[in-house]
């Protein structure tokens, strides 16, 4: 398993840079753009792999007073993949503007008075309709939000099968600004990081698509926050 420490060594041996015995208040230049474009990898795989990375599943409680029609969506969470009340009663999900339409016509299922059946995303928040006659506590589930490496020891939260495709992909980002063989990198990234993503087909199975480039600069551009087609 690599560390964050352990990955930035190995660039900078590769590039024949000064080599750091830690990456805590860095100063050497190099070091920082090998701190910078290691956690930009980690962010692109990250997002890439959204549903398909066994370790960034989570699930949290969130409180919701009656008559509330809106939560804010923890700051751990970058996506919301379901939610539940009451041992796990599952709503259901709906694009933003078919709950509008929902909403403004008052339809309701008349066995589930008091309590909400669908959930909609939007502008990270979390909508319920109808709301809550009585405050309750709402199950969450869905992707961790993402958290840069920091410290000499922190290690990325992807399988094992990513770290090699991390530190090439990094190393792609500095040949680039380095003017520096940076096709090789270029190939070299590419290489491991399909097999890492074949890899983790055969371990987790495909439950979920990987995601397209297209759709994670729009996850960028939503500052992290997926939604049920959020708009």
């Amino acid at each position: 398993m690599a560390t964050f420490l352990s990955m930035a060594q190995e660039i900078a041996q590769v590039f024949s840079h000064v080599v750091p015995t830690t990456l805590a208040n860095a100063s050497d230049p190099n070091t920082i753009n090998i701190k910078n474009f290691i956690n930009n990898a980690y962010n692109e795989l990250w997002l890439e792999l959204g549903a398909k990375n066994p370790l960034a599943q989570t699930e949290v409680s969130v409180t919701i007073s009656a008559n509330t029609p809106s939560v804010a969506i923890p700051s751990t969470l970058n996506e919301v993949w379901a939610v539940y009340y009451n041992n796990f009663t599952p709503l259901i999900a709906l694009p933003w503007q078919e709950f509008l339409e929902r909403k403004s016509t008052g339809w309701i299922l008349t066995n589930n008075i008091g309590y909400p059946n669908w959930y909609s995303v939007y502008g990270g928040s979390l909508y319920l309709y109808p709301a809550f006659a009585l405050g309750n506590t709402l199950l969450v589930r869905g992707l961790k939000a993402y958290t840069p490496l920091t410290i000499d020891s922190s290690t990325p939260l992807l399988p094992d099968e990513f770290h090699n495709a991390i530190k090439f992909m990094a190393m792609e980002q500095l040949a680039n600004k380095n003017e520096q063989n940076a096709d090789y990198y270029t190939a070299k990234a590419g290489y491991w990081k399909k097999l890492a993503m074949g890899q983790i087909n055969c371990n987790y199975g495909m439950p979920n698509r990987i995601r397209t480039k297209r759709e994670v600069t729009e996850a960028r551009s939503r500052n992290l926050i997926f939604g049920v087609n959020n708009a």
